[in-house]
């Protein structure tokens, strides 16, 4: 900004890493300030959030990212396999394809306003590559892919991430290009010499910025100026903190303002200049007549051409077709989606550049969750879960589920598409085996064994109904001296369950609504009469009411009308962990009332890849468990504590005062919601 305030011009542009990509947007023609109002009013979390987002996904990938908010995902296409980045960086892909939309195609990156140059490393052969032609918006990411933390851009054999793995101040790029006088912006800051921890991170970091500063000092001699902000403060993860890097920029640029007005140009030659740079811009709209794709197979090629054929011969909507493209990305199989325009004998029409995870199908979800519910007896569980997707047929899906730890469980479903419509079929299987020491009446241990088969019906990506039948043997047995009787013998029920799941997040949501209800009628259970029904019910929604403070709403209530529940019925009715949210009571009954309000505000943000915001919460609760709706007592409690969104999942430290009594709480992998059986 301050070389236009000053009228220097620039006529080549070569970068590196964040400097590529912002570099890319300046060679587009985009005027300084206009770049600034971009980066200001881009959501971060948006972009480097969580892909794809939850509200796009399809009603059974959120099941998985519900189910498993954290952890460990990887896949047995070749073996055991794990993703090649943390993030993929879809929005990142968007916001690129969008911009450079009007540049596409290109013979050259000299046919850009400014012509310009990225620099990329290729992990096949280990050597850097100079990218200045072919698809732009992949040439842009590229240069931009930290190695681990997003995943790489594969295009013609090559495998490439961030460039300023081997240059970044690429002086020598600017010079090729033919520029006589190189101004360079030096963000690596001095080497400190001081003391670090001998940690093998700290050791891999101090290593990584001995490479960078020594490709770095070899191009520095070769600059002319060299402008470098002071960052004391301010890291390579502060986006939200853009408008104090912009700022520190432009207070480096005026420091050298003595050597750089020496290559300024007087007003005339600047308008002439900036108008001669503003007629190399190129409009964005156009009508595209065909669809053309690279990368991805039979199956996934098929499937993007059924969702973008809409948009064949009407003028291109960007906003539709990016929604389009999340859309298929939230069906599980692809990693990373770009779009450009191609030219094919005279005419225009749209290009799709497809990346797929190559680790998967069949793909592996793992967890570690720990429920400290209640202290005196933590809870701690490694739930995994395989699904095969396509498994013979098309959407047809196979799962199994596997639960080691405090409790086991191993569940199957085969889940069946029938036809093209939205009904399905889904036989299931399940065995589990845990062991409670929080009822009155002492330990017991309860083992199920079971088969089952539901008719469902779902509606888009929100919501799902099912229609079901169960069978299979259960038995509740009493632990040490507890007096809890003996209950032996056959299990059998109808079920009908509905879920809504208007959230916008599997983890800690700021919006949207939630809603569970599960009714079974009880041809047989051990401990009670033929005919027995129950009906759960449960909901949560959450407001936002600024940038980081959220307000939330939750209830429950478990009803078995005029019967009283057996033991086992009694576990089934509602969860130690919501009540560890808000009550102070033994979750024992044949009936559960709850409800409450809370607040949750970020207070802080966890560096990339580790985690995001850190919540401080508090919130209200009242309810109660008991046998009968006429000796109801309903209880308060006032909770609180600190969340965190981490790679392992949400982490909860809280506690709840109630009637005198204080409570500690604390959870690891999950926390306010889950599908599991």
């Amino acid at each position: 900004m301050w070389l236009e305030e000053n009228r220097v011009p620039v006529d080549y542009v070569a970068g590196a890493s964040m400097g590529g990509l912002v570099g890319g947007l300046y060679a587009m023609g985009m005027p300084a300030d206009e770049i600034r109002r971009l980066v200001l009013d881009l959501d971060w979390d948006e972009i480097f959030g969580p892909w794809p987002p939850f509200r796009v996904l399809t009603f059974r990938r959120k099941q998985d990212a519900v189910d498993f908010p954290g952890g460990s995902r990887f896949g047995l296409r070749h073996g055991i396999r794990w993703p090649s980045g943390l993030d993929p960086a879809q929005p990142v892909n968007l916001l690129l394809s969008r911009l450079a939309l009007p540049y596409s195609p290109l013979r050259s990156f000299d046919d850009l306003p400014i012509p310009f140059r990225c620099v990329a490393v290729d992990l096949v052969r280990g050597e850097r590559v100079v990218l200045g032609e072919g698809s732009l918006a992949m040439a842009l990411r590229a240069t931009m892919a930290v190695p681990g933390l997003y995943t790489p851009v594969e295009s013609e054999g090559r495998v490439l991430v961030d460039g300023g793995l081997l240059d970044n101040l690429p002086v020598d790029v600017a010079r090729g290009m033919g520029a006589e006088v190189v101004i360079a912006v030096d963000v690596t800051g001095p080497l400190s010499e001081s003391q670090f921890a001998r940690s093998p991170l700290e050791i891999l970091n101090r290593s990584v910025d001995v490479v960078l500063h020594q490709s770095v000092r070899a191009n520095r001699e070769r600059a002319n100026v060299i402008i470098e902000p002071k960052l004391e403060g301010l890291g390579a993860e502060d986006y939200e903190a853009a408008a104090a890097l912009i700022d520190a920029g432009y207070e480096a640029a005026a420091a050298r303002a003595a050597e750089l007005r020496r290559y300024a140009l007087k007003a005339p030659e600047w308008k002439a200049h900036l108008a001669q740079r503003r007629a190399r811009r190129r409009a964005d709209g156009f009508t595209p007549r065909f669809l053309q794709l690279a990368g991805g197979c039979v199956a996934t090629c098929r499937a993007v051409t059924e969702n973008l054929r809409p948009f064949i011969g009407r003028p291109l909507n960007v906003s539709e077709l990016e929604t389009a493209l999340m859309a298929l990305a939230g069906q599980g199989r692809i990693e990373g989606l770009l779009y450009e325009k191609a030219e094919t004998g005279g005419e225009e029409g749209l290009m799709i550049f497809i990346q797929e995870k190559d680790y998967g199908p069949p793909f592996i979800h793992a967890l570690i969750d720990v429920n400290g519910a209640d202290t005196d007896a933590v809870q701690f569980n490694v739930p995994m879960r395989l699904s095969m997707l396509d498994f013979q047929g098309s959407g047809a899906e196979l799962r199994a589920d596997v639960t080691l730890g405090s409790r086991t469980r191993l569940a199957g479903e085969y889940y069946r598409p029938l036809g093209r419509r939205q009904w399905f079929i889904a036989p299931r299987a399940l065995y589990r085996r845990e062991a409670t020491s929080w009822s009155p009446l002492g330990a017991y241990s309860t083992r199920e064994l079971g088969l089952g088969l539901d008719i469902g019906w779902s509606y888009g990506r929100t919501s799902e109904l099912r229609l079901g039948v169960w069978s299979g043997h259960l038995r509740v047995s009493p632990r040490g001296e507890s007096t809890v009787p003996l209950q032996d013998g056959a299990h059998s029920f109808l079920s009908a369950r509905w879920t809504t799941d208007l959230q916008d997040s599997a983890v800690i949501p700021t919006r949207g609504t939630r809603f569970h209800v599960d009714g079974r009628w009880y041809f047989h259970t051990p401990g009670a009469a033929p005919g027995f029904p129950a009906l759960q019910a449960d909901v949560t929604r959450f407001s936002p009411l600024g940038p980081h403070e959220t307000l939330f709403l939750f209830g429950s209530v478990g009803v078995t009308f005029t019967a009283t529940a057996p033991l086992a019925s009694r576990l089934e009715t509602i969860s130690p962990l919501r009540l560890g949210l808000g009550l102070d009571t033994q979750p024992f009954g044949s009936h559960h009332l709850l409800g409450g309000i809370g607040y949750l505000r970020g207070i802080s943000r966890l560096p990339a890849p580790v985690g995001r915001t850190v919540y401080l919460g508090v919130w209200y609760a009242r309810g109660g468990v008991f046998e009968s709706w006429s000796n109801a007592r309903l209880v308060g409690s006032l909770g609180g504590g600190v969340l965190a969104e981490t790679i392992a999942g949400p982490v909860f430290l809280g506690t709840s005062w109630s009637g005198g009594t204080q409570r500690i709480y604390f959870s690891v992998g999950r926390f306010l919601k889950s599908t599991a059986l």
